[in-house]
C-alpha cells in the first residue's frame, strides 16, 4: 500500500485511528529510521548481510530491503 493511502478519505473511513497525513507519515519515518540506524550501529559488528527485492502489481511498485548480522554469537 502506497504511503499516500493516508490521505485517501475512503481509507481513512475504514480506519479507527486518529487522521493523519502523507507528511506527517514521512516525517515520523525519517525520525525512526534515523534513531534505529544508531541503534543497529552500535550492535552491529564489521559483518553482516543485506538483501534488497522488488516487484510490481499493475502500477504499485514494492521494495522491501532484509538486513541481517551477529551480534553477541548470534544471528540478527
Amino acid at each position: 500500500m502506497p504511503l499516500s493511502e493516508v490521505d485517501d478519505e475512503l481509507t481513512r473511513a475504514m480506519c479507527k485511528w486518529r487522521s493523519t497525513n502523507l507528511k506527517a507519515v514521512k516525517a515520523d519515518m525519517i525520525a525512526v529510521a534515523t534513531k534505529l540506524s544508531l541503534v543497529i550501529a552500535e550492535a552491529m559488528d564489521i559483518v553482516f548481510g543485506d538483501m534488497y527485492d522488488g516487484w510490481t502489481h499493475d502500477t504499485v511498485h514494492f521494495v522491501a530491503v532484509y538486513g541481517l548480522f551477529v551480534a553477541g554469537g548470534q544471528l540478527r
